[in-house]
């Protein structure tokens, strides 16, 4: 496999054919475990496939062809990192998605020390609040169980109460008009 680079774009020439790194991280990994996404590397999400994209489909070919081909290759690699995107997004926590919300993204590496104490002071804000809520939903829970619980007792006891009643009130009318009968 040849290998091309864009020329404007630095490269530190870490590249071989059976070993892919990442030019912004300088994670390594082997092809044959890159996966669907070969050229995406698994720690940072980058795609590093305009480093090892091959220059065979360009050899010989007339421009149409070469151009036809490039356009090719830049939408496989496009799918590939909207994948990689989606199976991050994906991956996160519901506590990592709700601080995400409330405060913004995790820059921190590049954040001046009051902006990361910032950050920080609402994440912090934002786990307290979701763990309030979380025991805070347990105790409402218990109570909303307690009391359907009771409320099916009383409902039951209510409908025992009403076939009471029928029979006691069905029983009467028999009652009554058999006095009726025998007294005619």
């Amino acid at each position: 496999m040849t290998h091309w680079e864009f020329s404007h774009i630095p490269f530190d020439g870490d590249k071989t054919d059976d070993e892919i790194v990442c030019q912004k991280c300088g994670w390594h990994w082997k092809v044959k475990d890159g996966g669907n996404d070969l050229y995406v590397c698994h720690k940072c999400y980058t795609d590093n496939s305009k480093y090892y994209m091959s220059n065979s489909n360009f050899e010989g070919a007339d421009p149409v062809t070469a151009i036809a081909s490039a356009i090719g290759e830049v939408a496989g690699a496009t799918g590939s990192v909207a994948q990689a995107r989606a199976s991050k997004q994906l991956s996160k926590t519901d506590k990592q998605k709700e601080i995400e919300t409330i405060c913004g993204k995790d820059r921190s590496k590049s954040w001046s020390k009051k902006k990361k104490a910032s950050f920080n002071e609402c994440k912090n804000s934002v786990l307290i609040t979701l763990d309030n809520e979380k025991n805070l939903s347990k105790e409402e829970k218990k109570k909303q169980e307690e009391f359907q619980k009771n409320y099916l007792l009383q409902k039951n006891k209510q409908e025992k109460n009403i076939a009471y009643l029928i029979i006691g009130v069905v029983t009467l009318i028999l009652g009554f008009a058999i006095y009726k009968k025998m007294n005619k």
